[in-house]
């Protein structure tokens, strides 16, 4: 039996803080104001549900330990959660426990916004959810996450391959707090410089391998003969473009802001790697760039109108079995600092502490066949898709065979590096996080269609950022 939702509305999500619980206030703008107030009347910020946070419940290991049971799930959309959907590989879940899952699928917005409502109601409507890197210090932080330490030590299922320790320690990092696990990650993406082969050989241009390479290479492209821009990348005004800005600039050193979550944009760091960036985009892209979102960057490179696209590794895939895909490399690239540029994305699975212990023992189960060996290896085959984090299925004979079939031998390789090398110490994880993207992406954006010079756009953005900091009380 299978029940499935899917709601596309479009929307964003909001980043959150690891340093305090939201307030009422801030919850209720989170949820859209007055109409939440029915819902988290007589709620505060903190849960305090009946299940154990310091995960000492007694769950059962076997395959039909929970025969006959239901659990729901809450995801949201985009290929990393297909495999978990009735059209992916749900069934096979089912079928080996026979237990029945229900799954909600909703923009990344609603996604979190009905986690909140759940968590403050004590609601039984989720037995997991997805999270992501920039919500889970918010999660974290009002203990809405039930600690997987025990599980892991004492009631991993039986008939599952699944090993913890398989999954990059880079991403496990991000969903930890004093050490404690909290989430299964199963998705990690990260930064990669994406280059056209056939344009660099024809120009005698060397692979680049740090930020200097690609400015220059950029430049002689542009000034070549050949009709085609010399680098692309998010510019579009809005948060969702950030951390194609921020994760280079963290090449240079420079971070948006402090530990203490005040803005250190005005650092010579961080203004060269904004100026260089902005540069690149302005005089080496091609018109219309400052509006460019995710999936309208695709058909410059995919139909050969760029040359160098700064972004994710995501692209190894899209860029596969394209008419260009094999004259396109990803590649890893340094800054000034010696830093590896980063894009970094993560999600994981994860319990709602305050349901029963009763509910978490399939929950949990179903956690553990996500990261599954045989479920990963089913979701290459099948999606395909190439960057989930588990090691195991990464570094196996039939990943490379598969991805060296494909021609995507050097992704792969390039690709676990980037795991490997993964950092996300330049993230600004605040409440705010929407609101200072949104104000930084607008001024930059402006910049790169050439409306303002880049040192204005730092100067209004930085005074933008620090003023809503400042009125969220980091300046106190």
């Amino acid at each position: 039996m299978v029940s499935y939702i899917n709601m596309d509305t479009g929307s964003s999500g909001t980043p959150n803080t690891r340093k305090t619980p939201l307030s009422r206030r801030k919850m209720l703008q989170a949820l859209g104001g007055s109409g939440a107030t029915a819902v988290l009347a007589g709620c505060t910020g903190n849960s305090s549900g009946g299940g154990s946070r310091d995960g000492s419940e007694e769950l059962l290991t076997g395959q039909d330990a929970y025969s006959g049971m239901e659990i729901s799930g809450l995801l949201k959309n985009g290929y990393e959660e297909a495999v978990m959907l009735p059209s992916g590989y749900q069934e096979n879940f089912e079928e080996q426990t026979e237990i029945d899952v229900s799954v909600e699928q909703y923009t990344e917005a609603q996604t979190r916004q009905n986690f909140i409502i759940g968590a403050n109601d004590q609601s039984d409507a989720y037995n997991f959810s997805v999270v992501q890197h920039w919500f889970y210090p918010e999660y974290d932080q009002n203990d809405w996450l039930q600690p997987l330490d025990t599980y892991l030590e004492d009631f991993q299922a039986e008939w599952l391959n699944f090993d913890i320790d398989a999954i990059y320690e880079s991403v496990r990092n991000v969903f930890s707090t004093d050490g404690t696990l909290y989430g299964i990650p199963h998705t990690l993406i990260s930064g990669m410089l994406w280059y056209r082969t056939d344009i660099f050989e024809e120009l005698g241009i060397d692979e680049p391998e740090t930020i200097g390479d690609v400015l220059q290479a950029a430049e002689a492209i542009e000034q070549s003969d050949i009709d085609i821009s010399g680098i692309i990348g998010r510019a579009s005004p809005a948060a969702s473009s950030l951390n194609t800005w921020i994760g280079w600039i963290w090449g240079y050193g420079g971070k948006m802001l402090n530990d203490d979550n005040q803005t250190t944009m005005d650092t010579d760091a961080f203004r060269q790697g904004y100026t260089d960036l902005i540069t690149a985009f302005r005089d080496n892209g091609p018109d219309g760039l400052a509006s460019s979102s995710f999936s309208e960057l695709q058909p410059y490179m995919v139909e050969g109108d760029a040359a160098m696209h700064w972004g994710t590794s995501a692209w190894g895939s899209i860029y596969n079995g394209t008419e260009i895909g094999d004259q396109v490399k990803g590649t890893l690239i340094t800054g000034p600092a010696d830093n590896t540029c980063q894009w970094f994305y993560g999600e994981a699975l994860q319990i709602p502490r305050w349901i029963s212990a009763e509910m978490k023992g399939p929950a949990w189960q179903f956690l553990q066949w996500r990261q599954s060996e045989e479920t990963v290896l089913h979701e290459m085959r099948n999606q395909p898709r190439l960057d989930n984090p588990n090691r195991l299925v990464l570094e196996s004979d039939e990943y490379q065979q598969f991805t060296e079939e494909r021609g995507l031998g050097d992704f792969a390789e390039t690709l676990r590096e980037s795991f490997e090398r993964l950092n996300d110490e330049y993230w600004p994880y605040v409440s705010e996080f929407s609101d200072i993207g949104n104000v930084f992406m607008q001024e930059t954006s402006s910049a790169v269609a050439g409306e303002q010079s880049p040192e204005e756009a730092l100067s209004n953005a930085e005074e933008q950022v620090r003023s809503i900091l400042e009125d969220a009380g980091y300046y106190e």
